[in-house]
């Protein structure tokens, strides 16, 4: 007995002192040392540095906090079951983004789909989640977001403003010079921001990131973490094991780019099991058991949302014809035809929080953005989400008296000019992205003439006005030089065919995507952005890559 205590405490000591060691260690040897021993204290580190940002995904997707500790904890059961496969390892936090992405939109499906068997009889069933919660913050629109961005311009995202890395450690990590990774940051930022601005959410690019947020890790919620990951199999929470096992399902498929159909076979042959396949013998019996409760579950009701352009509805044939993304992450657009279920619903976003309304087939014009809801086999629509939409342009007057603006657009068939009227409680957001928070709230005498905005309109009628996030204008051209005593920079722009130099002042904060200003070398190719209160000063400076 003497002995056995003896070794306890030996052991306690030793995880100690490894747990002293592995906190200098990155990423990429931190998974070596688990990989090569299943060091516990290497994971639990694994755990303690990239946990804050996998539970702040998961209270993000999900808003339950017990269905987000069960995301969470699904997802690092995941890395200890598939650690072998992270690459590269030393970004081990960009991998666990994905996982904690798809298994908490899984956790959110399975928990839509519980409240739908919960209703009681002769309650109208939704096929999905309330269009209010879903609009009600603008983060809830943000992991998708960024999920949808170029690895390249995702990765950057993920390493800085969620994991909190420096940009200097960042280029490093994927060894590439500072100046190209804030370029792609800034890029990553501005994709993000038109994305959200076409799901309704009037956002600037960089008032994005800081939104961004992770969440405090309990102790309490390390340790059942850790011990859920590396313990015996019977010891793990159905919900957790069939997140867990869901996840890898979807990874196994991705990667070898199996039709969705297989996902039916490999449940049906009890391949589905793979989670708990490599435990001892002893473990089976427990595994066999979640594999066949998983199995009992109801099929999903629904399939993926999309977003899309409406090009015509066929009322008679009961089809809707739309223009899709062809890829994820491509610009490129291809038509596709759904058939339209028998109660398909049709519901007018106006913009503003918990407004809305029920539309019809006749709402669906031509060119009119829309998210679809389809059936789990992606042929049929079950319901239908009518934006407003937007306009990038200037201003070229405003009426305060009749609450309307006049606003110039560019299009394939030259400058465009609109009237257009303001809804009650319309939003107006000036950003020069120095005002903390993102954005000072205005009113409609702050645009002046030629001031650029973006325009959002009400899913109601498509012209009346939501919300106007306004900017300041932007100069284009080749960097002269930046003198730090007088606080300016100058750079050489062309206009009109002449050539000439022009100087602004910097603001005292002003931001820089390739470093500090003051060491941007001369010649760069430069986007100044000003400030939108005196149109004169710089806030930003925005440099292109080669």
């Amino acid at each position: 007995m003497a002995g056995s205590s003896m070794s306890g405490v030996v052991r306690q000591l030793r995880r100690a002192l490894l747990r002293r060691e592995v906190d200098g260690l990155n990423d990429g040897q931190l998974l070596d040392c688990f990989l090569a021993e299943r060091e516990e204290a290497a994971f639990e580190a694994l755990v303690r540095r990239h946990g804050p940002m996998v539970l702040g995904v998961c209270r993000r997707v999900l808003r339950h906090e017990q269905d987000a500790e069960d995301a969470f904890q699904a997802t690092f059961l995941v890395l200890a079951r598939k650690a072998a496969s992270v690459s590269p390892r030393d970004l081990v936090g960009h991998w666990l983004y994905g996982v904690a992405c798809r298994t908490a939109l899984k956790a959110k499906a399975a928990a839509a789909r519980r409240r739908l068997w919960e209703k009681p009889m002769g309650e109208p069933l939704l096929p999905i989640s309330c269009p209010d919660e879903a609009q009600s913050e603008p983060e809830a629109l943000l992991d998708d977001a960024i999920q949808r961005l170029p690895e390249k311009y995702r990765v950057p995202l993920v390493l800085c403003e969620l994991q909190g890395a420096s940009r200097r450690e960042a280029a490093r990590r994927l060894r590439v010079p500072e100046g190209t990774l804030s370029s792609r940051l800034a890029r990553a930022r501005r994709m993000l921001a038109r994305h959200l601005t076409a799901r309704g959410v009037a956002l600037p690019a960089e008032a994005l990131a800081p939104r961004i947020v992770t969440a405090a890790l309990p102790a309490a919620l390390i340790s059942s973490t850790v011990q859920t990951a590396l313990g015996p199999a019977c010891t793990i929470a159905a919900p957790v094991a069939a997140l867990a096992q869901g996840a890898m399902q979807t990874m196994f498929l991705a990667r070898l780019k199996i039709v969705p159909f297989v996902l039916v076979v490999l449940t049906a042959t009890g391949l589905s099991a793979g989670l708990l396949g490599h435990r001892v013998q002893a473990e089976k019996p427990a595994a066999n058991k979640l594999a066949v409760k998983a199995a009992d579950k109801p099929k999903p009701q629904v399939g993926p949302t999309i977003p899309a352009t409406v090009q015509s509805v066929d009322a008679g044939k009961r089809t809707l014809t739309v223009q899709v993304q062809a890829e994820k992450g491509k610009k490129e657009r291809v038509e596709k035809t759904f058939a339209l279920a028998k109660d398909v619903k049709v519901l007018l976003l106006h913009g503003l929080v918990k407004e809305t309304k029920a539309g019809a087939l006749a709402d669906l014009a031509e060119g009119v953005p829309v998210a679809l809801q389809l059936s789990p086999d992606e042929k049929m629509v079950l319901r239908i989400e009518v934006h407003g939409g937007s306009l990038h342009g200037a201003v070229k007057a405003v009426d305060a008296d009749k609450n309307t603006v006049t606003v110039v657009s560019k299009s394939k068939d030259g400058a465009v000019e609109k009237t257009l009227e303001l809804a009650k409680g319309a939003k107006i957001l000036l950003d020069d992205g120095l005002v903390k928070g993102g954005a000072k709230e205005g009113k409609l005498s702050d645009l002046s003439e030629d001031t650029p905005v973006v325009v959002q309109f009400s899913g109601y009628d498509r012209k009346t006005i939501v919300g106007i996030s306004a900017h300041g204008p932007s100069v284009h051209g080749s960097l002269k030089g930046v003198d730090a005593g007088n606080n300016t920079i100058t750079v050489t722009v062309k206009e009109n065919a002449a050539v000439e130099d022009k100087t602004f002042p910097l603001a005292k904060s002003v931001k820089s995507d390739g470093g500090k200003v003051t060491d941007l070398t001369a010649g760069a190719t430069v986007t100044l952005q000003l400030s939108v209160f005196d149109k004169k000063t710089v806030v930003a400076v925005h440099v292109h890559e080669k």
